[in-house]
């Protein structure tokens, strides 16, 4: 009886011993001088550039935008900037003017400060727009433009701190950036730095949908990804044998993307999970057509946005999906360790 109980329990756990590989697409025009992604959304819809500006649909293929994307909601809004000629109220020739796209126009957003400099980065599932302006004493500010017209500007509520970059809202509207070289977040009514025990600085990438930061700290002269639980305890993830890694990318399940150097000094993606950071060059179930440069992003499927060498040298932008073992191969690992333990277990026993 004992050990029928053994080998169902065995069979029953033997799934979590799988090593999951990944497949790679690529996503953007081969021979790109340089590509950049910069979100997918829970159902696989992309946006980055390759050489000119590109939006890219997972069922429809490359559309140009006409400008620079910067952030993608799960909701499939795209946040941007475009460089407009000289308009009343705004220094220079040209100013970079902040917009979103709905998948059928374009929409610009207010600047408060009528400076030449507006950015888009994301937007919460509210409405709630979130980017960056330049003020006319030339600091940064991060800037909530809501869904009634009004907006918030965030170095208002981060006392000591004159220059705040968002780079991430998160689907309840909480906001992620940097403050004056420190890592900040906005809860939806005030703004307070990161706790980085023994770092010099630190900046925030990414936040997931339950409230998980990733990004970097700098440790001395050496940069370090780090990730926070969902109440802001911060965790070194460490690199895979280099001085720097940065963290990119983050989702509710605690799977953190981004790129580290390593001990030969060369740079890889990387994907922490379960408390272990792994090369993701040595997860690909086909070796070496790619190398996986950095990651940016990563859904709730598991489904990884990454920048990647291919076998010419040219870079691209892919997708790595993640590919899970038939249901016979664990069946048969499950019967294989069960097996090995009645055996240890009859020997055992005999002696």
């Amino acid at each position: 009886m004992i050990l029928r109980i053994t080998l169902l329990a065995l069979c029953s756990i033997t799934p979590t011993l799988a090593t999951v590989t990944y497949g790679v697409v690529a996503i953007s025009p081969q021979g790109a001088a340089m590509a950049s992604p910069f979100g997918v959304t829970g159902s696989g819809m992309l946006v980055g550039t390759a050489d000119a500006f590109t939006y890219y649909d997972s069922g429809g293929g490359f559309s140009p935008l006409g400008f620079k994307p910067t952030g993608l909601t799960d909701a499939s809004v795209v946040t941007g900037q475009f460089l407009l000629s000289m308009s009343g109220g705004f220094s220079g020739s040209s100013y970079l003017q902040g917009y979103f796209y709905n998948g059928s126009s374009w929409l610009s957003i207010a600047n408060p400060y009528a400076s030449d400099s507006a950015n888009a980065i994301g937007m919460s599932s509210s409405g709630a727009l979130v980017g960056n302006v330049a003020a006319p004493d030339g600091t940064s500010h991060a800037i909530i433009w809501k869904s009634d017209g009004t907006w918030v500007d965030l170095n208002s509520l981060a006392a000591g701190y004159s220059n705040l970059e968002a780079v991430a809202v998160n689907s309840a509207g909480r906001v992620v950036g940097s403050a004056d070289g420190r890592a900040f977040v906005y809860n939806g009514s005030s703004v307070s730095v990161l706790n980085t025990p023994g770092a010099t600085a630190a900046r925030a990438e990414a936040i997931s949908s339950d409230n998980r930061i990733t990004g970097s700290q700098y440790i001395g002269s050496n940069r370090r990804a780090f990730v926070t639980d969902s109440l802001g305890v911060v965790t070194d993830l460490g690199t895979l044998g280099g001085l720097n890694s940065a963290g990119l990318g983050v989702n509710a399940l605690g799977q953190v993307v981004g790129w580290s150097q390593r001990a030969n000094g060369t740079q890889s993606a990387f994907l922490y999970a379960n408390g272990a950071m792994t090369d993701l060059n040595a997860l690909l179930s086909v070796q070496g057509s790619w190398v996986i440069q950095s990651a940016i992003a990563i859904n709730q499927s598991g489904i990884i946005l990454a920048t990647a060498l291919n076998s010419l040298g040219q870079y691209q932008n892919v997708l790595l999906h993640p590919e899970i073992p038939e249901p016979g191969t664990l069946s048969l690992s499950a019967l294989a360790l069960a097996a090995l333990y009645v055996r240890r277990q009859l020997l055992n026993n005999s002696r």
